[in-house]
């Protein structure tokens, strides 16, 4: 009885929530809180710039960045525990939220700069697999998709270590561990110089989203965030 209820006892909750968010916005349109769920990557190397623009323009908004994996940014947002959910999986898969496109990326092989694969232009997949591996550890960044993509080939990569974080991962590819495989936005030169990053495509491309519910609608300022998030890649 109680989980039937749930989906209605949601939808009143959210009704609730856009006439608050609507007499706040009639109020006071420049003041209040704004909660951004997200995946570390999102937050970590593609945010910061739209942050920074969005605290200049709205710096009386309490601005939060709750971090989690794809499935619970998801349920996050379905219960109004965040206004806008970013990521990669789990949104569009969703009845619940009103999802918005964000940005495309694919994937990088990191190597150390003096490995044997550093001056080449591409790998295949065999070469790939015949290295011991670092990446991503599952539901994350296309995980899902790499791990696929050597299955369909009939090959079993060595995943020698997983990680959450592309600079954990970086890390220890500079320490020699294995060679990697990260979101190209998370391939930062400035930051490790002894490591070179090789295009690959064998892992298809993805689309980061963003996501609001889709029965209830977000503050002003929220709309100008995603406004910024949009236009970020759009120049």
């Amino acid at each position: 009885m109680g989980t039937a209820l749930m989906p209605h006892i949601e939808s009143i909750f959210a009704e609730i929530r856009t006439i608050e968010n609507l007499s706040l916005d009639f109020n006071n349109p420049n003041i209040g809180t704004l909660t951004i769920a997200t995946t570390h990557t999102q937050a970590r190397y593609v945010l910061p710039q739209v942050v920074k623009e969005f605290k200049e323009r709205f710096p009386k908004v309490n601005l939060i960045l709750q971090q989690a994996d794809p499935e619970t940014i998801a349920q996050m947002v379905i219960r109004g525990q965040a206004d806008i959910g970013i990521a990669t999986e789990s949104l569009l898969h969703n009845n619940y939220l009103r999802c918005y496109r964000y940005y495309d990326w694919t994937h990088r092989v990191i190597v150390p700069s003096d490995h044997e694969l550093a001056n080449h232009e591409s790998v295949d997949l065999p070469t790939l697999a015949s290295y011991p591996i670092v990446t991503y550890h599952g539901g994350f960044t296309g995980r899902g998709a790499i791990d696929k993509t050597f299955e369909e080939a009939g090959l079993e990569p060595d995943i020698v270590l997983a990680a959450l974080d592309a600079d954990v991962i970086s890390t220890y590819v500079g320490l020699g561990l294995g060679i990697g495989i990260i979101a190209e936005m998370a391939f930062e030169p400035s930051h490790y110089q002894n490591l070179t990053a090789i295009p690959v495509d064998h892992f298809g491309r993805f689309t980061s989203w963003m996501a609001v519910r889709d029965d209830a609608e977000i503050r002003q300022y929220g709309r100008a965030f995603m406004e910024l998030c949009q236009k970020q890649f759009s120049q």
